[in-house]
């Protein structure tokens, strides 16, 4: 589209600055579009940008004088605000477990940073456990020792021992596998869907009670002759709030229920752990017998 307002070279100037403009304010791409000239960037609809322009204004000027002190706060009903608080710990239980069980069942953070972004390519990449490492070190010196020396006995002895080894590391990499598939997917998926969407629900109910505040500000500075223009807007602002209240109420319960239920997948976590040292111990035992 040919812009109506201005020449091309003027175009390019505008556009340098408008882009700073978008980028301070981060409008959205499919935003841009509808707004927007295609040689020169020339805002089409001006009244979108100048409400987004006041709205975040708003907010900062409500966030600044609520941290001094100089205006009113609405604040949230005591079951929401225990909501909040009790979702909040369980999204950071939830991190901090994911993070300490990665760092059990992989304890190299080099190797746990290639496996994600491997992931991410979803492309996997099997290696051995260092068990199993372990156990092909030790069966290929056993090779190598002379069975007609005194010491030959000792070449079958680390030849049990290395079989004991790669027992073990293999089903170490099976409970990786197992742990991984299961109980550390679960958390993963916690955390980007029902965590995740708890904390934006939270997010919109706060610049919803900043929206509202700043309402109410504004009518309580202003001349007792324009006090009423304010009320149709503090109309929709308390009912914009009350519906997001109920909305981030019902999400953040079901985020903390989510998390409580997670029984069955704490079972399967510790029956892999168990098979995996049974696993370990029958290898264990043996090799001491055949030793």
């Amino acid at each position: 589209m040919i812009c109506p307002l201005f020449p091309l070279d003027e175009c390019s100037r505008l556009k340098n600055v408008f882009l700073v403009y978008l980028h301070i304010f981060n409008l959205q791409s499919a935003l841009i579009k509808s707004l927007l000239c295609n040689h020169c960037l020339v805002v089409m609809d001006t009244k979108k940008i100048q409400n987004d322009t006041n709205t975040f204004f708003g907010r900062f000027s409500q966030i600044v004088e609520e941290a001094f002190g100089t205006t009113e706060r609405t604040t949230y009903s005591p079951d929401l605000a225990e909501l909040m608080k009790e979702g909040e710990k369980r999204r950071n239980w939830a991190v901090s477990i994911l993070e300490q069980l990665e760092n059990v069942i992989q304890p190299n953070p080099a190797l746990r940073i290639e496996d994600l972004i491997l992931r991410g390519m979803n492309r996997e990449k099997v290696r051995l456990s260092a068990n199993e490492q372990l156990g092909e070190s030790m069966d290929r010196i056993s090779s190598l020792i002379n069975k007609n020396s005194q010491y030959g006995s000792s070449g079958d002895a680390l030849k049990k021992c290395a079989m004991a080894q790669m027992e073990i590391g293999q089903s170490e990499r099976k409970l990786q596998e197992t742990v991984t598939s299961e109980y550390i997917k679960w958390l993963r998926s916690y955390i980007a869907s029902e965590a995740k969407l708890a904390k934006q629900e939270r997010d919109k109910l706060e610049n919803a009670r900043l929206d509202l505040d700043r309402i109410k500000t504004s009518k309580k500075r202003a001349k007792d002759n324009k006090q009423h223009t304010f009320d149709q807007s503090l109309k929709d602002a308390e009912s914009a709030f009350n519906i997001q209240c109920e909305t981030t109420r019902r999400c953040l319960q079901e985020s903390i229920d989510k998390f409580d239920s997670q029984k069955e997948e704490l079972k399967k976590l510790l029956k892999a752990q168990s098979e995996h040292f049974r696993v370990c111990s029958d290898a264990v035992e043996s090799a001491l017998r055949a030793i």
